[in-house]
């Protein structure tokens, strides 16, 4: 085993842990595949501090069994709790220990599944076996318990309802109703929000419910968007995910909708109570949709392609890297016919590079497979094939935000034809490990640029800041005026129309340069509407001066104003670089070509267009000596480095012509 996957599996459970927590093996008789059994558990009703007695039973979800699931977050399996089970104690995580208390307060009394419980956790056998039936699981179960915990993070030690502004919002219907939020109002100053105790109490625990960790995990997206209905609880508290679907409808109504008390009250509200109904917003609007497409039949991905549910979800945690794949295979429309079983005594690298192959083989659009984060990592250095995606990579803290940016990149890839016409050809080598593509290399990067260093990828104005080393960079290496005099030269414009006459006349490495950074579409028509009159021209003019004829690289103020920035015009233009540069930086290749690529790519890589690609990749060549399996003299093999931009390719102008022919090469 490699010492990255070693690493991987350091994050699992403890096989003691688990012993201990399923206790005696009498528990655990074998389950039938063939009848396709689950364990399903029945707790004793008491009171709060009673001991916790439960009885397990086996049934067969083909007689459409009635019971009800429990989705939860694990929490530390050391920290555990008994309770009595056929009269055998084991112990459990105390999260779960105290979703029981609650549960058995129900009348009647639910039947549950639990994983931790209900699946002999110490036998790989049976785990691989019932993570297979996940999906059937929820599907089939009459509702979905979400335990959240007894008690909120933020509200620790108070007696607050977490679903207060829900409900509220749900009763009245409009924000300047809302009895949990004080409003004052006069003629003079409009709405205006008045902080209390009891408002300040009421946001603290709802914020329990919107930042819990539950949001985070992986298992819970097919846990939450698979049942028929669902019940939040935390503590004592609950909601029907129906009503709180239902408040998002209001509240997305309120914000952004044409009912003016309730847009002047939002503005009124103070900044963290704004960032956090935007946050409750964002993760209603992943379930409802999720849960509505399913049901109209109107996915969001491809039914049965692997690759975009695991794009969709990657930045989800999970214990076991391996559950990065089994943890969504129930989402799959038809996952019987991916022929892909889940099987926890694979090894990761191996799990990894199975699922792999078949999201290349099985997908609608295979080269877009090769897309995305998740390449280049130390996993790859200690022996997963370079073409295969690390889906256990950990991401750096602005993760999350790269993720949507990576989503973004995802659909502007439609507009993108580098390979023209040409069709896949791709073929997996008989071991699975290594990819037989076809394709033409169109370049060789010559310069790789630096980016300033960021903790977050995508915050206001890290763009311009890097976008400015690049182009002093770049000005180094041509000895030649900065990218934005050339585009900025004329400081006493005062009209609209002669600030387009001058981007008219930009010469082609500045356009070449706005290009790049804008993922391939022409900025003229966008920097003429960026700058809207004479005044901000001649502004704009002497900030951009200024930089020019500096030799370091200024702040963001250097170039324009705060102000100026998180203006609506400007935020409209700068949109599109935040989607083509956070976590790329700028290249030339030999032919003074630019282009964005990922941050390990080295000076020497190669430009490839492989056949049926709507992006070109950057493609490292391996010595074959080197190799322990060597394949044959006449092929090239390479290291996959990753997509990447390269202007003046992007529409398929590279692979014009009738005679047109590609290379066979191997990606290992």
């Amino acid at each position: 085993m490699s010492s990255s996957e070693k690493g991987l599996k350091e994050q699992h459970h403890d096989p003691s842990v688990l012993e201990a927590m399923n206790g005696s093996e009498k528990l655990y008789e074998p389950l039938s595949r063939e009848r396709r059994e689950i364990r399903i558990l029945h707790i004793q009703p008491g009171d709060w501090n009673d001991l916790i007695q439960c009885s397990l039973r086996t049934v067969s979800l083909d007689d459409d069994p009635l019971y009800t699931t429990v989705s939860y977050c694990w929490g530390d399996v050391e920290t555990t709790e008994t309770i009595h089970v056929n009269g055998t104690p084991i112990a459990i995580m105390t999260n779960l220990f105290t979703a029981l208390r609650q549960f058995r307060s129900i009348d009647p009394t639910p039947l549950l599944w639990a994983d931790a419980i209900c699946i002999h956790q110490s036998s790989n056998e049976e785990k691989s076996h019932q993570v297979s039936l996940m999906g059937e699981i929820y599907k089939r179960c009459a509702e979905v318990f979400v335990w959240l915990g007894s008690e909120g993070v933020y509200s620790k030690g108070t007696d607050v309802d977490p679903f207060h502004f829900a409900r509220c919002l749900l009763e009245t219907g409009h924000l300047d109703d809302l009895t949990c939020v004080p409003m004052t109002y006069s003629w003079w100053r409009g709405y205006m929000y008045k902080e209390t105790p009891q408002a300040v109490a009421s946001r603290i625990a709802f914020k329990d419910f919107v930042h819990h960790a539950w949001w985070t995990r992986l298992w819970t997206v097919q846990e939450i968007v698979l049942p028929r209905s669902a019940r939040f609880f935390l503590g004592a508290w609950q909601m029907s995910l129906s009503d709180l679907v239902s408040t998002r409808t209001i509240l997305n109504r309120c914000m952004y909708g044409l009912d003016v008390c309730c847009s002047v009250s939002y503005l009124s509200f103070p900044p963290d109570l704004q960032h956090l109904l935007h946050d409750f917003l964002n993760r209603m609007a992943t379930i409802a949709l999720s849960r509505g497409a399913r049901r109209n039949k109107r996915l969001t991905y491809f039914p049965g392609d692997l690759h975009l549910i695991c794009r969709c979800f990657c930045d989800r945690g999970c214990r076991e890297p391996a559950d990065k794949i089994f943890g969504l295979l129930g989402m799959i429309e038809d996952s019987k016919s991916l022929d892909f079983q889940p099987d926890y005594s694979s090894p990761v690298f191996d799990t990894f590079t199975r699922a792999m192959g078949l999201m290349l083989l099985s997908s609608n659009s295979p080269m877009n497979c090769l897309t995305g984060m998740g390449f280049g990592t130390m996993s790859h250095e200690e022996g997963l094939p370079s073409w295969v995606r690390d889906f256990a990579a950990v991401h750096p803290r602005s993760y999350a935000g790269l993720r949507g940016v990576d989503s973004e990149r995802l659909k502007l890839m439609e507009f993108y034809s580098t390979s023209g016409d040409l069709e896949t050809k791709l073929e997996l080598s008989g071991d699975g490990k290594a990819l037989h593509v076809q394709g033409v290399q169109v370049g060789t990067v010559e310069t790789v640029f630096t980016r300033p260093d960021s903790d977050d990828l995508v915050p206001d104005g890290a763009e311009w800041e890097a976008l400015c080393r690049w182009a002093f960079q770049l000005r180094e290496l041509e000895a030649r005026p900065s990218v934005f005099r050339n585009a900025l030269e004329h400081i006493q414009l005062r009209s609209r129309s002669d600030f387009q006459k001058s981007i008219a006349s930009l010469h082609s490495l500045p356009r070449a340069f706005w290009r790049t950074v804008n993922a391939g579409f022409d900025v003229e028509d966008r920097l003429s509407d960026w700058v809207a009159d004479g005044a901000n021209i001649i502004q704009l003019d002497a900030k951009f001066k200024r930089f020019a004829d500096e030799t370091l690289i200024g702040r963001l103020w250097a170039l324009c104003s705060r102000r100026s920035w998180t203006s609506r015009e400007f935020q409209e233009f700068i949109n599109p670089v935040r989607v083509a540069t956070p976590g790329r930086t700028m290249f030339r290749s030999e032919s003074r070509k630019l282009g964005l690529c990922p941050l390990q790519a080295q000076v020497g890589d190669g430009i490839w267009i492989l056949f049926g690609s709507k992006v070109p990749f950057l493609l490292r060549k391996k010595d074959k000596s080197m190799m322990a399996e060597r394949p044959e003299s006449n092929t090239q093999v390479f290291k996959f480095v990753g997509e990447c931009f390269y202007d003046g390719v992007m529409f398929g102008e590279a692979v014009t012509g009738p005679d047109f022919i590609g290379e066979d090469i191997v990606l290992r």
